[in-house]
């Protein structure tokens, strides 16, 4: 029979189909042949030893069916790769720090991944490179004399009941700043590691879903966004963002409040609203001081026009700073001006003890964005 042999031919690597799936088949056919031969003996009927065949094919059938269904034979990444992991070093691969890899991949990225390839580093270090579905992605640094992972830049999606702790905590938190959705969220995590430097060493968990994200940095909550409704956003806070944008668009007529989003920077203590007008411009409110921070109109970018031209290089704190006296309410004549080279096109206010203001200008030397720098920790 066609299929007898080909069972017997097996184990079929490429299909996951193992020798352990094997046995239990052939095992569960020949005991059937078995039966059917002491029919032959007792002189049973033709419809008997019929019978015994029928039978035969339904577990035959049977098996495979649910060998199929599972995760044994089907092509989840995962499945894969957590058999990879478990029992198979790569070729080139030492089993010695193939079981390094193993479990950096399980205790450090959080997830089995399918392997995609080694080299060899310039530092007596061996890179290995492993995948995933979706983001997931690992690449793991082992050095090849000591065998211990010297280094880990990973992303994976994991189980919510692997956070359980930040999950409870993230819920809380939302629940404290009103918020109203359902929030089904997925659980990113990100690791930087290097064994050689604890400063470097970095895990982050974030909880996405649709309008909100959660960051944590090394388990201490570290930022909150969400969107808002604009029917949530007071006129007095409306009104203020279009005074501003009118004032760095100059005749421009300016755009309809289009949506919002709040951020909570916890180690920063900041809460900024950030307000959409049309497409292009976004100005963005310190909720704790009442003050606005940064403005920006990238439909100036390109322009030929705006109501601030810088002219003269030596005297660009004049030319700018009534402008940022009326949008961010900063008085920057005893600020320093500083030109970076590598980021042509902006100028930065510079005072000590002070958050550091940026402006940014076009080709035509129009003004289209100013920003104080108040994420410098």
């Amino acid at each position: 029979m066609e299929w007898y042999g080909r069972a017997k031919k097996g184990p079929f690597e490429n299909d996951g189909f193992t020798i352990k799936h094997k046995q239990a088949i052939m095992m569960k056919i020949e005991e059937n042949e078995r039966s059917m031969t002491g029919y032959k003996k007792s002189n049973n009927s033709r419809k008997n030893m019929q019978w015994g065949v029928s039978i035969t094919i339904i577990l035959f059938v049977v098996a495979v069916s649910w060998l199929w269904k599972s995760d044994i034979l089907n092509s989840n990444l995962v499945y894969r790769a957590h058999n990879m992991l478990m029992e198979t070093s790569s070729e080139g691969v030492s089993p010695a720090i193939w079981n390094s890899a193993k479990t950096a991949m399980l205790e450090v990225v959080g997830k089995p991944m399918e392997f995609v390839d080694s080299r060899e580093t310039d530092n007596n270090e061996i890179l290995l490179s492993f995948s995933g579905e979706g983001k997931d992605r690992a690449s793991l640094w082992i050095d090849k004399s000591s065998k211990k992972v010297t280094k880990v830049d990973s992303i994976a999606i994991l189980p919510k009941s692997s956070v359980s702790s930040l999950a409870d905590q993230t819920e809380m938190e939302l629940q404290q700043l009103s918020y109203s959705g359902s929030f089904d969220y997925s659980v990113e995590r990100q690791v930087l590691y290097r064994v050689w430097s604890d400063t470097q060493n970095v895990v982050n968990t974030t909880f996405r879903s649709e309008d909100v994200n959660v960051e944590f940095e090394n388990g201490d909550m570290k930022r909150i966004w969400m969107h808002k409704n604009i029917q949530d956003i007071s006129a007095e806070v409306d009104n203020e963002g279009s005074i501003a944008l009118k004032e760095l668009r100059g005749a421009s007529e300016v755009p309809t409040l289009s949506k919002a989003f709040y951020t909570k920077y916890y180690s920063l203590g900041y809460e900024i609203l950030e307000l959409h007008y049309g497409e292009d411009a976004i100005v963005y409110v310190d909720l704790g001081r009442g003050e606005i921070v940064q403005i920006s109109d990238l439909s100036l970018r390109n322009a030929s026009d705006g109501s601030t031209k810088v002219t003269d290089v030596k005297n660009v704190k004049d030319t700018v700073a009534p402008l940022i006296d009326k949008i961010l309410g900063v008085n920057i004549k005893d600020y320093q001006v500083s030109i970076d080279k590598k980021k042509p096109g902006h100028y930065m206010f510079v005072k000590e003890g002070v958050p550091s203001i940026t402006v940014a200008y076009n080709s035509e030397n129009y003004i289209y964005s100013i920003r104080k720098e108040i994420y410098e920790e």
